[in-house]
């Protein structure tokens, strides 16, 4: 993997990585440390390693070091009253972060069988937050268009969740 290469990984993946590493750790700064952690672990691995997905690799890589950092208990700044109630709690928050990540895979899964041009736009209204009127002009399509490749979308990757979540 070349510079270019990283550059325009990090550029599709990084925002939408800190936001799943926030929807686990609940702390903005965490996520975004340990998103940014794992892109300078995959540079200077790039010799080494040879990875067919960036996304699932990248994906599952920041839900095990979320949940690390869940598991060590770093983020707690009281005293536990109850280790057994506090315990509870982090396990529960494990489970429920590790389904969150399979869930986030098989969506990304999902988003990767659409074809590239509904891929696209679902990715610009979902990811990068377009407006449709936004995503039109860009691609020099109607806003109807737009709005048939999003329904599109949709439909196909709950189809897909359906058969595959369980």
């Amino acid at each position: 993997m070349n510079s270019k290469e990283f550059e325009t990984i990090f550029n599709q993946y990084y925002p939408v990585l800190c936001r799943y590493a926030f929807s686990l750790v609940k702390n903005k700064v965490t996520a975004e440390d340990i998103v940014q952690e794992q892109f300078i672990n995959l540079w200077e691995n790039r010799y080494r390693t040879s990875i067919s997905s960036y996304s699932a690799y990248l994906f599952k890589a920041v839900k095990n070091k979320s949940i690390n950092y869940l598991q060590s208990g770093h983020y707690k700044n009281i005293v536990l009253s109850d280790p057994l109630k506090e315990s509870s709690k982090i396990t529960n928050c494990t489970r429920e972060a590790i389904n969150h990540n399979e869930l986030q895979q098989l969506i990304v899964e999902a988003i990767r069988k659409l074809p590239p041009r509904c891929s696209y736009i679902f990715y610009l209204k979902r990811f990068e937050e377009f407006s449709n009127a936004e995503i039109a002009k860009k691609l020099s399509i109607s806003v109807k268009t737009v709005e048939n490749q999003m329904t599109i979308a949709i439909r196909k990757i709950t189809a897909f969740l359906r058969v595959h979540w369980s």
